[in-house]
């Protein structure tokens, strides 16, 4: 492959496990990124798709997951040498008002 390809194709697919039709916990989605992130297109892999209300979900399931964190789980010797998880956040109308109100 090309650089030049490989440079347009980076980052291009967003992680979307929690959402149809995959619709998985937040549990096995956050593993499933967390070894994608680990495998060989680990490049193409974008963000991880998290409804705002969920944050607090995520956060919980992935930071032994997540790089940079003093991770307990059996993925530690990954934890100090990948890019940190970028996380693309959707707000629904609910979370929208509340958004707005707290500014």
């Amino acid at each position: 492959m090309t650089r030049s390809l490989r440079s347009l194709l980076s980052d291009i697919v967003d992680y979307a496990g929690l959402f149809p039709p995959a619709g998985l916990s937040m549990a096995a989605s956050v593993e499933n990124y967390a070894h994608a992130k680990r495998g060989e297109h680990e490049w193409m892999l974008g963000r991880f798709i998290c409804p705002a209300g969920r944050l607090a979900e995520l956060s919980q399931h992935g930071a032994a997951l997540m790089p940079g964190t003093f991770a307990t789980s059996g993925y530690r010797e990954h934890a100090d040498i990948a890019e940190p998880w970028a996380v693309s956040v959707l707000l629904d109308g609910s979370d929208r008002k509340k958004l707005e109100s707290d500014l």
